[in-house]
């Protein structure tokens, strides 16, 4: 693998200045470049964009502080560090290279120790600067994501409870019969389930962002914990006629934390039935690999695009969209099978093709136990 090197452009019009600086840093891994004057060095900067530019001030032509000025007329050559080296320690010319936004000063005649502080200085400066831009981008963008997620629930509970609501209140007044009116009230049983879930999906979400999910990895029985999934969302595979079907391999057993294990089958279980059209079929099927257990959801449903697969896949934004039978969704579940997946060890696989269905794997490694 090619070692990264950080470019410094050295400008200096005394080629002896030049030979001195390059000689002190030239065992420091750095990529080494010369300009000898400032027309030069705007020149090269057209081309490439040095880490750090170590500018004479005293130059014929077009001074330092000149160059610096033309930089300054572009956003990106604007940010380039600049060290300014001078034969002048007057106040007035310090001030004016940092009022030009140099970085730092280095003041002739040349002091080894004193170049080489100062240049790995300011190129850490930079590596923080960078690293505080990542890490300002992403919590933006995890920002825009917790703000979706929290406007398509508060339209969903809001919705749902409403609904609910006005079933309890018809039974009250006498204009819905049990028997007669079955299905409005088995809706309101499917919609109270489901926000239960969305509830629930919150709450573990809030607290995996403040770090207050511990878990307990234990052995688990895989069928078993099918089972208690399958149980807990049978009503909605009915009400859309929607065949479950189970193939586990016999004893199989997974080193996982069992509460985290049902949350995220849970979730991919809703997904499958959500994605899939009324009289299809989602088929879970559990094995052990060469590298651990592997369990599968497929669906016969409306399928993924390879865009939506690596929104999910790379996290990069809460993925929703609306089911078959316009049921909505906030891309809560989904975040949460990729942090709990994550906590157990476990990895997330898909594949998909448009209007056939999708197959959601999740692989968790052997255990010595």
């Amino acid at each position: 693998m090619k070692e990264f090197k950080r470019q410094i452009l050295i400008v200096d019009d005394s080629p002896n200045n030049q030979r001195i600086i390059g000689t002190i840093l030239s065992n420091r891994n750095y990529d080494l470049v010369y300009a000898s004057s400032g027309k030069e060095a705007l020149e090269f900067v057209e081309n490439q964009t040095p880490h750090l530019i170590l500018l004479d001030i005293m130059m014929p032509v077009m001074d330092g502080f000149e160059v610096k000025a033309e930089l300054n007329k572009d956003p990106k050559k604007k940010e380039i560090p600049v060290i300014f080296i001078t034969a002048l320690e007057e106040p007035e010319n310090k001030a004016k290279g940092f009022e030009l936004g140099g970085r730092d000063y280095l003041v002739k005649p040349i002091n080894k120790l004193e170049v080489i502080a100062r240049v790995k200085s300011q190129l850490l400066i930079q590596d923080q600067n960078t690293q505080l831009v990542v890490a300002n981008a992403k919590l933006q963008k995890a920002n825009e994501s917790r703000d979706k997620i929290f406007s398509v629930i508060s339209h969903d509970l809001r919705t749902s409870v409403g609904n609910m609501r006005n079933v309890f209140r018809f039974m009250l007044d006498g204009m819905l019969d049990p028997i007669a009116d079955r299905d409005i009230i088995f809706d309101a049983e499917i919609t109270s389930r489901h926000t239960f879930n969305l509830l629930e999906n919150l709450l573990y979400w809030a607290k995996s962002q403040q770090g207050n999910i511990k878990i307990h990895q234990e052995i688990v029985d895989v069928e078993e914990a099918l089972n208690d999934v399958f149980d807990q969302e049978t009503g909605s595979a009915v009400n859309k006629s929607i065949q479950l079907m189970k193939e586990v391999s016999p004893g199989l057993k997974v080193w996982v934390d069992r509460i985290t294990l049902n949350i995220i089958l849970r979730n991919l279980l809703i997904n499958a039935i959500k994605f899939t059209p009324e009289g299809g079929k989602v088929e879970v099927k559990a094995v052990e690999t060469n590298t651990g257990i592997s369990i599968s959801i497929t669906d016969n449903g409306i399928g993924l695009s390879k865009e939506d697969i690596n929104k999910i896949l790379q996290k990069t934004e809460a993925f929703s969209k609306k089911g078959t039978n316009h049921e909505r969704g906030t891309g809560l579940g989904l975040v949460i099978v990729s942090e709990f997946l994550e906590m157990n060890k476990g990895l997330l696989k898909i594949t998909s093709q448009m209007d056939k269905g999708s197959v959601f794997t999740i692989s968790f490694p052997i255990h010595q136990n």
